[in-house]
């Protein structure tokens, strides 16, 4: 599944950190999986399929607004976990 980066600027360069610091297209997806849901269906729409803010606000009944802030929240909780595994992966 292609991600488009540039709609992703919070997350860290998924490559950065040498052969340790690798996150597999496997593990990133299930990083997506493990998100709360209302995070994870805004994620989808809006990373996966490029659906604006406003056509998932439409989709899903809620305010554009939600759709935005909970992209945020899916964001900052994927770059945390991203962080948590490389520093995992370092100290093996």
């Amino acid at each position: 599944m292609e991600v488009h980066e540039e709609q992703i600027p919070d997350i860290p360069d998924l490559a950065e950190g040498g052969e340790a610091g690798r996150i597999s297209e496997e593990q990133l997806m299930k990083f997506v999986a493990d998100l709360p849901d209302g995070c994870r269906t805004v994620f989808n729409l809006y990373v996966f399929e490029e659906k604006s803010h406003k056509e998932i606000a439409d989709m899903l009944g809620i305010k554009e607004h939600s759709s935005t802030s909970q992209l945020h929240r899916a964001k900052f909780l994927l770059a945390k976990r991203i962080k948590e595994y490389r520093n995992h992966e370092e100290r093996k």
